[in-house]
């Protein structure tokens, strides 16, 4: 990651203390899901020759023993997903993350049990040897009993992320998602329900993006006109009153990465944080959900309910709680731009205005992923819960349904609000814009001013020259070199009256030719330069016929009055 020794990427305003900050290119959807049957090849990429077999190679199968195992986990994933080569390992990401990244790293975990009490969160530390943290991780027995047990993956490390996509067998589609921060929600893993020839689809994985607001410090710089308005970048607000601090906020990306493997007799829930991307730490999630637990009203859910599902819900709740609370700074953001903007007129401020309602527009789209992710949870019910009586069956689903709608309703809320943020933006742009509009009008009003002045000392002029203009005849008209005036030369007055008339007739006649409209009898114009300079024999021609066509019409009115007497 290109970054400053402080942390702070340059090129960005100096307003983050806490976070390293990334640029992220768009989403590569195509890559994002198993059904996609090109993971990370796309069209104008060679196709690896490991993958041109005529039968397919089978995937690895190990029972993770401690005899038999022989460190398999350092071959994923192309070792249990063969058509996953290291070309579209290294593509999507998965070859790059850090195998010893800086900071914390190790797996938060806390089990839920069969009456939905939560136990008191633990950790694994990854401060040790791989081999040694794998036999850790396979040790960690789960209590009897144990309904769901919640890991959350701190700073990801590559042989974390091989040992847990080895143990739990989880599709690579669901790092490389994270990894390049790819909105994706599927199923996977096909099973044959017990008496049921439909199949079940048992493990289910969400990436959701979302904005998240967070402290920056120091004074913002005015943004680069001549830059591209990115919004995967970072959104600086200006200073706001919602909170007693008065520090200054920054809307930054962030995502939460869930994959949950549901059986009937336990479940697993992964999650995991974009190392040096993402702001939420994965023991932020970890103690939010730990915190749920402890709510009356999820509680007796999770005492209600054997769904792990509902867990699930409990975390995309953190990302309502985030999308709030950006709304609402956002929307002090736009107050502070609705208040300034009659006295801003400079094009730095104009480009904040279209920079807002750029991360507006780029807010609906991730709204309606957030919606689309809510009902996607709500039409996949858990297949492992067909093992119940159809009692407790439908009542999980019910309850279900029924949390999903809470959930609905408040994205509602937010599309809502962020339809009003944008209108309110828009008449915000529209005041700017009448308000620039009335500058000109008054800068109009004095130059009409000033022309109406200078019009009038223009007449002034002429009336000056006009005064001075008999005198000026007299001096010129005594002045020509004529017998008149001075004896013993040739010229006469009748040779300058000659001349003058000569002279103003060509010109005259010039001048009309040039610039004068005329048509021919079709009545279009004539564009001919010889036919314009007979201009005289045209106007003659055309006096002429309309003499002759209106003695026509006389002769016609008196043959009827003649006839009538």
């Amino acid at each position: 990651m290109d970054s400053t020794p402080n942390g702070i990427r340059p090129g960005l305003p100096h307003l983050y203390s806490l976070f390293s900050v990334q640029k992220r290119t768009l989403s590569k959807h195509r890559h994002a899901t198993p059904s996609g049957p090109w993971p990370w090849t796309d069209l104008d990429d060679e196709i690896d020759p490991e993958t041109q077999a005529t039968i397919p190679k089978a995937r690895h199968v190990c029972p993770h023993e401690k005899n038999n195992c022989e460190g398999c986990w350092t071959g994923y994933p192309q070792l249990f997903y063969p058509n996953w080569t290291p070309p579209q390992v290294q593509r999507c990401g998965i070859s790059g993350v850090d195998p010893n990244p800086i900071g914390d790293c190790g797996i938060h975990y806390v089990d839920v049990d069969q009456m939905g009490h939560f136990s008191i969160p633990k950790s694994l530390e990854k401060n040790k040897d791989d081999e040694i943290f794998w036999r850790d991780i396979q040790k960690a027995v789960r209590p009897a009993e144990t309904r769901v047990r919640c890991l959350f993956v701190e700073q990801l490390s590559l042989p974390i992320l091989k040992m847990l996509g080895t143990k739990y067998d989880i599709e690579p589609f669901y790092w490389s998602s994270s990894i390049n921060w790819i909105p994706a929600r599927y199923q996977e893993n096909l099973q044959q329900g017990e008496g049921d020839p439909d199949l079940n689809e048992l493990d289910i994985t969400i990436t959701l993006a979302f904005p998240r607001a967070i402290v920056g410090e120091g004074k913002q710089s005015p943004p680069n006109v001549h830059e591209v308005i990115d919004t995967q970048l970072p959104l600086p607000l200006n200073r706001t009153t919602v909170s007693d601090d008065e520090m200054v906020r920054v809307l930054e990306l962030d995502m939460l990465a869930i994959h949950m493997i549901r059986g009937v007799e336990t479940s697993t829930i992964i999650s995991h944080q974009p190392s040096f991307k993402s702001i939420t730490s994965s023991k932020a999630v970890h103690s939010r959900v730990y915190l749920a637990g402890q709510s009356v009203y999820w509680n007796y859910i999770f005492r209600q309910s054997r769904d792990p599902t509902f867990i699930l819900l409990t975390m995309l709740w953190y990302a309502l709680y985030a999308w709030d609370q950006a709304l609402e700074y956002l929307w002090e953001h736009i107050s502070y731009l609705e208040i300034n903007v009659v006295q801003n007129k400079d094009i730095a401020f104009t480009q904040g205005l279209h920079r807002a309602r750029a991360y507006l527009l780029h807010y609906a789209s991730l709204l309606d992923d957030f919606k689309n992710t809510v009902q996607f949870i709500r039409q996949t019910p858990n297949p492992a819960l067909d093992v119940l009586s159809k009692r407790e069956r439908d009542f999980s689903r019910k309850l279900l349904k029924k949390e999903c709608q809470n959930l609905s309703l408040q994205i509602d809320r937010l599309q809502k609000s962020r339809e009003m943020w944008d209108q309110r933006l828009s008449n915000i742009m529209q005041l700017g814009f009448s308000s620039v509009n009335i500058d000109d009008n008054k800068q109009m009003k004095e130059l009409t001013k000033a022309t109406v002045r200078d019009s009038a000392a223009m007449k002034q002029v002429a009336y000056l020259t006009m005064f001075f203009l008999p005198g000026t005849f007299i001096a010129s008209a005594f002045g020509m070199n004529i017998s008149i005036f001075v004896p013993m030369t040739k010229g006469t007055l009748a040779h300058y009256i000659i001349t003058s008339v000569l002279l103003t007739s060509f010109t005259v006649w010039l001048i009309i030719a040039l610039h004068g409209t005329w048509k021919d009898h079709k009545g279009e114009d004539i564009k001919d330069i010889k036919l314009r300079l007979v201009w005289p024999w045209i106007l003659a021609k055309k006096a002429y016929l309309e003499w002759r066509a209106k003695r026509s019409l006389l002769r016609q009115e008196s043959s009827k009055q003649v006839d009538n007497v």
